[in-house]
């Protein structure tokens, strides 16, 4: 449990809150589900507080295909963000892997 905990925790201290986002990395949201409530709740708080500009200020962003959108001022971005994306996936899979592993039981007879 304090791997898991401890990897997610670590992700989002070097991604911060935005690197958990279930709406812009669908597919890595996936990966960090497995780590349970936790991820859950941080994508509830990334919503909550960053997306909504209730922290931090929301400033325009122009994409490349000329869409405006508005963006956190919060918003973690480059390596860091990957960092700790990758940090909370890994997390979310190494629980996954443990769950599948106590459900399979013991390996063979006991002496």
């Amino acid at each position: 449990m304090l791997g898991v905990v401890g990897l997610f925790l670590t992700g989002l201290l070097v991604g911060g809150l935005d690197c958990v986002d279930r709406r812009e990395d669908g597919l890595w949201f996936l990966a960090q589900g497995g780590a349970g409530p936790l991820a859950f709740l941080a994508d509830a708080a990334n919503a909550y507080l960053l997306k909504s500009g209730r922290v931090g200020e929301l400033l325009p962003m122009t994409l490349p295909n000329g869409n405006m959108v508005q963006v956190s001022s919060l918003k973690s971005v480059g390596v860091a963000n990957d960092v700790g994306i990758l940090f909370t996936a890994m997390a979310g899979l190494m629980n996954v892997v443990a769950l599948l592993d106590a459900l399979r039981g013991p390996r063979g007879p006991r002496p």
